[in-house]
């Protein structure tokens, strides 16, 4: 979506960004929009409650079917939440990569305080700072154990190098077969759409199941209840009931839990009160329930924007990562300068190498860029081969064909660009849900 919170404005070439506020994250679609009971923002936050968690092994927890990454490993641990002065011991079985996630976390914190600490690099609008602190973790892990990840594991959905699933969201969920695929002969082969919590086992699995019958991999992005909570145990139920309605639809599923969550709705703070390392706990969380529910045909993928891994941007990336949980990594990824020849600017330099040096695949959840000429459908046919050449790096490209909320500038697709879109869907590199490793 187009949230980067500071912009491409000016002049690309001179690397200039100028902050303008992005749109609100209800243009991802009128059945999307904010909770109006979602937790309040970090300057409204005042608790004093803390999360803390404690990692231990358990040998006895599904596998999973799909072998890549470190799945095959029979150490499992387990999780047991104490959450906000009120400890609860859920004492399930989850995979052992929540072993290796606490190594990102510096073995010093997992999750933080429900009203942590600000950071620096999050600027608010009073003044203050939002997010960030990190509360003690308790783990117990054999020094065998090690994050997962690595160019060539498998998970669903997964493709070969040479290939790329090519596709796009359509405005408000709209129907990818009037707008692309009636005209193309063809189906996309990956369609981005975004849900709310209580759309999570309705709309949503209904969507992702009509796009595997169509011939799509669906990839869906579902924003949550605060995220403390989430982390905390007591939604697993409903975490669980989502988890199992995807895992039984007829082909792979990537899914993202709250995309952009740095500040998707036009902001340089975290997204939620819990700050980054509520969102890494949430984010964990859902990593365990797949894991204990041996959850095989569902991909995990975080969303960042492009913007975020630029030094301009204030922000830290790593705020926004745990080794070892994620299947693939998700970038949203704009260029606003029309007179910019392509999409390859610095960030998006800096999104490759940062997920290069961790061994993650990188799919790109929304991208988006100025102009209806040839020239503009030369640059998208250049965007498309560099996702081709990247040997396995870049495994999708969703386009935001959509003009929903953007008040500086929609990027629906026209003119030449929309008829190269079109063309690339028949690619013989272009492949459909049924394809890939």
């Amino acid at each position: 979506m187009v949230t980067n919170s500071y912009r491409n404005c000016n002049n690309a070439r001179e690397g200039k960004y100028l902050p303008v506020p992005a749109p609100n994250d209800e243009r991802r679609a009128e059945s999307a929009k904010f909770d109006s009971s979602a937790p309040p923002r970090p300057q409204e936050f005042g608790g004093t409650e803390r999360l803390d968690i404690e990692i231990r092994l358990n040998p006895t927890a599904p596998s999973n079917r799909y072998s890549g990454r470190d799945r095959t490993s029979t150490a499992q641990p387990v999780c047991t939440p104490k959450v906000c002065n009120g400890p609860t011991d859920l004492g399930e079985p989850v995979n052992h990569r929540l072993i290796a996630a606490t190594c990102a976390l510096g073995l010093s914190a997992v999750l933080a305080s429900c009203s942590a600490p600000p950071t620096p690099n999050q600027s608010r609008p009073d003044g203050g700072t939002a997010g960030g602190g990190r509360a003690p973790v308790k783990v117990v892990r054999p020094p065998s154990a090690a994050p997962g990840g690595g160019l060539g594991g498998a998970f669903p959905g997964d493709v070969a190098s040479g290939t790329v699933r090519w596709g796009a969201s359509i405005g408000g969920n709209a129907d990818p077969v009037s707008r692309h695929e009636s005209v193309a002969g063809q189906a996309m082969g990956l369609r981005r759409t975004f849900f709310n919590w209580d759309q999570r086992t309705g709309s949503m699995v209904n969507t992702a199941r009509a796009d595997i019958a169509a011939g799509r991999l669906p990839w869906v992005s579902i924003k949550t209840p605060g995220w403390a909570a989430m982390a905390s145990g007591s939604l697993d139920g409903e975490i669980d009931q989502m988890i199992r309605a995807l895992d039984a639809l007829d082909g792979p599923v990537w899914l993202t839990v709250h995309h952009e969550p740095e500040g998707g709705g036009g902001v340089n703070y975290a997204d939620d009160a819990a700050g980054p390392a509520g969102w890494r706990a949430m984010q964990v969380k859902v990593r365990e329930r797949l894991d204990t529910l041996g959850a095989d045909n569902i991909a995990f993928a975080s969303i960042l924007m492009s913007w975020t891994f630029d030094p301009r941007s204030g922000r830290n990336p790593t705020d926004w990562w745990v080794d070892g949980i994620f299947d693939f990594a998700g970038i949203d990824h704009y260029v606003y300068d029309e007179s910019f020849p392509g999409m390859g600017v610095m960030m998006w330099d800096k999104v490759r190498e940062f997920y290069s040096a961790r061994g993650t695949k990188i799919a790109v959840g929304e991208w988006g860029n100025r102009g209806t000429n040839t020239q503009a459908a030369a640059e998208m046919r250049a965007w498309y081969d560099t996702a081709i050449a990247s040997n396995g790096q870049i495994i999708g490209l969703a386009a935001f064909d959509s003009n929903l909320n953007s008040p500086d500038g929609g990027w629906e697709l026209f003119g030449d660009p929309l008829n190269t879109f079109r063309a690339l869907m028949r690619a013989p590199s272009s492949i459909g849900v049924r394809q890939g490793v």
